[in-house]
């Protein structure tokens, strides 16, 4: 792994954990009941799920193991 892999990865890691910050504000723990969510509640979600396939691809790619 280079040191440009480790900072690209690095990067989508920081990626994703504030997108998954973000996720956590939109959804209070007694909103865990909804049945419906949001519009911005929808695209938080698919935001974070991106997020995590753009960083386990990467760390596929450089052999990490991130199950």
């Amino acid at each position: 792994m280079t040191g440009e892999d480790f900072d690209e990865l690095v990067k989508l890691l920081r990626d994703l954990r504030r997108k998954t910050g973000i996720l956590a504000e939109l959804f209070p723990v007694v909103s865990l009941w909804q049945r419906e969510f949001t519009s911005e509640q929808k695209r938080a979600i698919k935001d974070v799920d991106e997020a995590w396939e753009k960083f386990h691809q990467k760390a596929r790619v450089l052999g990490g193991l991130v199950d």
